[in-house]
């Protein structure tokens, strides 16, 4: 893997449109602009891949220590893909 920003990295700006992650690991479902339809009959919000969620060191949110994620449907993020896939994203 080569630094970030070099070899392809793939960055984008997309709106959150699920945010019930059945594994309970604070991921919420993507919608990226131009990567995704904004026809939601096309791409189903339930096919849309989940992405994790980076939190600063101050925002843990463990163990009642730190600020917990406010991400709800409708918020507009922003984030990059960790495979050239563009499956797996990080916002």
């Amino acid at each position: 893997m080569a630094f970030l920003g070099q070899d392809g990295f793939q960055w984008g700006i997309g709106v959150v449109e699920d945010r019930f992650d059945p594994k309970q690991l604070g991921r919420v479902r993507v919608r990226w602009l131009g990567l995704h339809s904004e026809d939601k009959s096309k791409i189903l919000t339930q096919d849309l891949p989940w992405s994790e969620v980076m939190l600063p060191a101050t925002a843990t949110s463990m163990s009642g220590v730190g600020q917990g994620g406010a991400l709800v449907e409708g918020t507009w993020v922003m984030g990059f893909a960790k495979d050239k896939d563009l499956q797996s994203w990080i916002i």
